[in-house]
């Protein structure tokens, strides 16, 4: 370049040395435009998973002279990778509060990651805090070309978040991909079990290392920590202060339903009798009110844990249409043949008895037996896995097999207040008569027999 520029200035200087100037800023452009773009992110927030990052992948780098083969490993080397179980260790992850952008170097020291989640994100809660995870650029579109553009899956200790944790955005510059996703609380199977897990472990309040990975259905760990130590101290399930709220709101639900079993009719087969005295609970209507209480207040306890109201799971959803319909039956039946009314006698008689007076019924029993344990596992998956109940599907349907034996009992065997069809109907018969018989009558005094005239001689 010197030497053309050099031969053709001594005819024409001046236009030529402009010339040469505009030439030596071409060739250095390349370069300029390269180590900007090292500083150059991607489109920033992109959709909940977004597959656009492999149309973006930068050009394979050259590795030698001409006719270099690219650095990029074949798809068939990576699937087999991928097959194998083989890891391959990301650029860094943190920990970044929600609605904060990135900003800064992808990797950010440990400077400037405490300014990045000094407002409260530097703990991961499952509604404050999104997990940031920095990769190879290369790596990545590697594997996302060989997963035919699936988008990756977050997994955290161990198990794969799935649906529980969503892509929310990604960014890149020439050598890196920083992908962010949103990890929350969800009726799914590893965001349940993770949160779980941790809450069995440490408690609510306590803080316990977090563990990050990137991969695929069938090796949720391609991308991992070249180290097993985690992020110390970064994760806890929730506050001391939500935990308490939650428990008050919780019992506060609950407390309202033992008033209205105690001081309302609203459970009872109907209002009081003329002597003021309260009629018997209605089964029906205790199981339709206890369901629906345990959804209410199991979706207002894990709103006040999570700080999100998770979406019901089809177990609940089950439990609560299964009393509904049982409860409807019972209201059928009983507009069309009223129970006879009944004194209440305590609440576990009248539930076991119904309409017959005192005596026990094996329907009913079945009934409170099966509602009895659905119950109490249902509290205890609250508590214990901070999550909805996950019942089998034959505990459901025995539930419902409990509930029309309840039904068919209470119309076949249990007193009805009017008469069933093909009855004899009962002869009404007079009051007897009170007080004292009045004397029989005198006997009538005897009368003279009559003369007769006499007879002819």
């Amino acid at each position: 370049m010197s030497n053309v520029c050099t031969g053709v200035a001594g005819r024409r200087r001046l236009p030529l040395s402009v010339l040469c100037l505009a030439a030596a800023l071409w060739a250095l452009a390349p370069a300029a435009m390269a180590q900007a773009g090292g500083a150059t992110s991607g489109n920033g927030q992109g959709p909940a998973a977004p597959v656009a990052p492999a149309a973006s992948a930068p050009a394979a780098p050259a590795s030698g002279g001409g006719g270099a083969k690219s650095s990029l490993p074949t798809n068939a080397d990576v699937k087999d990778s991928i097959a194998r179980g083989d890891t391959k260790p990301y650029e860094c992850t943190y920990i970044l509060p929600k609605g904060l952008e990135p900003g800064g170097p992808f990797c950010p020291g440990p400077k400037v990651a405490s300014a990045l989640t000094a407002k409260g994100g530097s703990v991961l809660t499952p509604e404050n805090g999104d997990i940031v995870v920095v990769i190879n650029a290369a790596d990545y579109f590697a594997a996302l070309k060989a997963m035919d553009g699936k988008p990756p899956r977050l997994s955290l200790n161990g198990l794969d978040m799935a649906a529980g944790a969503r892509q929310d955005g990604w960014d890149q510059d020439a050598k890196f991909v920083r992908l962010r996703f949103g990890v929350t609380q969800g009726d799914v199977k590893g965001a349940r079990d993770f949160w779980s897990s941790i809450y069995q472990r440490v408690g609510f309040g306590a803080l316990t290392p977090l563990h990050v990975a990137l991969g695929w259905e069938d090796n949720p760990n391609y991308f991992r920590a070249e180290t097993d130590d985690g992020l110390s101290d970064e994760l806890f399930v929730t506050s001391r202060t939500r935990m308490a709220i939650a428990a008050i709101l919780g019992l506060a639900i609950v407390g309202g339903f033992l008033w209205a079993l105690k001081g309302s009719d609203i459970f009872r087969i109907g209002r009081r009798l003329d002597t003021g005295d309260r009629q018997a609970y209605s089964f029906s209507r205790v199981q339709w009110g206890l369901w629906t209480t345990f959804a209410v207040a199991a979706a207002v306890f894990l709103w006040a844990v999570y700080g999100i109201f998770l979406p019901l799971s089809p177990t609940v959803l089950q439990l609560v249409g299964v009393s509904t319909l049982a409860a409807t039956t019972s209201f059928f039946m009983d507009s069309s043949n009223s129970p006879v009314p009944e004194k209440s006698v305590n609440f576990w008689v009248d539930l076991l008895s119904g309409s017959n007076d005192t005596t026990a019924q094996a329907h009913r029993f079945q009934a409170l037996a099966v509602n009895t344990v659905l119950l109490v596992g249902a509290i205890y998956e609250v508590y214990q896995h901070l999550g909805y109940p996950n019942f089998d599907s034959t505990w459901l349907a025995m539930l419902g097999i409990s509930d029309a034996g309840q039904l068919a009992g209470k119309q076949l065997l249990e007193k009805q207040g009017t008469a069933q069809p093909g009855s004899l109907p009962v002869a009404t018969l007079p009051p007897a008569p009170t007080g004292t018989a009045p004397p029989p009558p005198a006997t009538p005094p005897a009368l003279p027999p009559a003369s007769l005239p006499p007879g002819p001689p």
